[in-house]
C-alpha cells in the first residue's frame, strides 16, 4: 500500500517547493510526485467520478510514497484519510482567510508555517514528515 501525503494551501504557499524537496530529499525511486488527484477526462470509459479514477491510479503507484502536490477539497481530503494518507497545511501568514469556504480543508495532519527563508521552510517540512516517511522507506 502506498502512502500518501498531499498538501493543501493557497497559490504561492509553497506546496510545489514542498512536494519538490520530499522528491530531491528522499528520490524518485522512492516517490512518485503528482500535481494533483488525476481527473476523470483521463479515465471516461469507467466513471465520472473523480474519486474512482484516483483510486484506481493510486492503486497503480509502484513506490512507498505519492506525494500531491495541491489538493482542492475536502472530499479529497477524505479520500487520502482513507487511503491512511495525511493532508498537509502549507500557508503563508499574509494568505490566511483568503481560501473560499466552499474549498476549505478541515481534516489537516499537519499545519507548517512558510514565513521565513526556503531553508527554514524546507527544515519544517522534512522535520514534520521524515518520521512518518521513515515507516513506508524500510
Amino acid at each position: 500500500m502506498v502512502f500518501i501525503i498531499a498538501f493543501y494551501g493557497s497559490p504561492a504557499s509553497g506546496k510545489t517547493t514542498a512536494a519538490n524537496f520530499l522528491v530531491n530529499a528522499y528520490g524518485s525511486l522512492n516517490i512518485e510526485h503528482w500535481e494533483e488527484l488525476p481527473s476523470s477526462e483521463e479515465l471516461t470509459c469507467f466513471s465520472n467520478n473523480k474519486l474512482t479514477f484516483a483510486n484506481i491510479k493510486v492503486n497503480q503507484v509502484a513506490k512507498p510514497i505519492l506525494v500531491i502536490e495541491s489538493i482542492e477539497s475536502q472530499l479529497e481530503a477524505d479520500y487520502i484519510h482513507g487511503m491512511g494518507g495525511v493532508i498537509v497545511h502549507v500557508f503563508r501568514p499574509s494568505q490566511l482567510g483568503h481560501v473560499p469556504l466552499d474549498k476549505g480543508i478541515y481534516t489537516i495532519d499537519y499545519s507548517i508555517k512558510n514565513d521565513m527563508d526556503k531553508d527554514t521552510f524546507l527544515n519544517r517540512i522534512h522535520d514534520n514528515l521524515s518520521s512518518r516517511m521513515a515507516l513506508f522507506l524500510k
